[in-house]
């Protein structure tokens, strides 16, 4: 046997996977708040086309 299995493998495993899933949702919610800050901004211009693209 190479190497004694005292579970540490299989915690740096879950430890990777919990850190890879918080970062995806951390990714997500990020463009989450993009999208609604652009959309935000195109229902601004909607309203008031001069004040966003100008006379």
């Amino acid at each position: 046997q190479l190497v004694d299995d005292d579970g540490s493998i299989d915690k740096d495993l879950m430890n990777y996977l919990f850190t890879k899933q918080i970062v995806k949702h951390l990714r997500n919610q990020m463009n989450v708040n993009d999208l609604q800050r652009k959309r935000n901004f195109w229902r601004q211009c909607s309203l008031n086309a001069v004040a966003c693209f100008g006379k």
